[in-house]
């Protein structure tokens, strides 16, 4: 993973090289809108929008860089290194779109806008979606639950069905992009609740049939 380490390292200085194109522009304070209906909550310093997110990709980059090595044996992510550094890879690229489109609302004194935000993660969800099934068991990275932790099987299971789940959950989202603002929320809401929701009961129903006479 140390050219995933890389990568994400030089993404973190893409952020913080707009973050200094952007400064001379941004005002004294950034309300924190976000595209929501009513007047802003609140605002915030402009550092923050130019610090906070090159400093998480360069947290999530350092992060996929140690994992390999703190794995328990047995659990290590051998065999899982390319799938593992492109999901790093697409959630550091979406960090740097949000932080990118942050930068924008800031300088014009406009919203942020849910349309983007919810077309980006629905790209981000049917990418990492694409790879579910090519992820061995780990104790870091996938859909873990007590039951696809306990059976390599409903591991196996779960991360193929929930790969589809979360492909199709993106492209509703992508699809739902253009909706109004308060739609495109409320997509983006049911779609995290209903990737969560449908993988873990999967796993669990899968468990079951498997071990029919063990307590879950």
């Amino acid at each position: 993973l140390k050219n995933a380490t890389w990568a994400g390292l030089a993404i973190a200085l893409a952020a913080l090289a707009f973050s200094g194109l952007a400064w001379p522009e941004l005002p004294a304070r950034v309300d924190t809108h976000f595209d929501l209906p009513g007047p802003p909550p609140s605002s915030q310093s402009p550092v923050v929008d130019a610090v906070l997110l090159p400093a998480l990709i360069a947290f999530c980059a350092g992060l996929f860089a140690v994992l390999p090595r703190i794995s328990p044996k047995g659990w290590e992510l051998r065999g899982s290194e390319g799938t593992v550094a492109l999901v790093a890879l697409v959630t550091e690229l979406f960090l740097l779109f949000v932080h990118v489109e942050m930068l924008r609302a800031a300088k014009s004194g406009g919203d942020f806008s849910m349309g983007a935000l919810v077309f980006a993660n629905g790209a981000l969800l049917a990418l990492i979606g694409n790879q579910f099934g090519k992820l061995r068991r780990n104790f870091f990275i996938g859909i873990r639950t007590p039951w696809t932790l306990a059976d390599p099987e409903v591991w196996l299971r779960t991360h193929r069905f929930g790969g589809k789940v979360f492909v199709g959950l993106g492209l509703a989202c992508m699809v739902a992009a253009a909706l109004p603002r308060s739609a495109a929320l409320g997509v983006l809401v049911v779609t995290a609740l209903g990737a969560g929701g449908a993988t873990i009961g999967y796993s669990y129903i899968v468990y079951r049939q498997l071990h029919p006479r063990t307590r879950a």
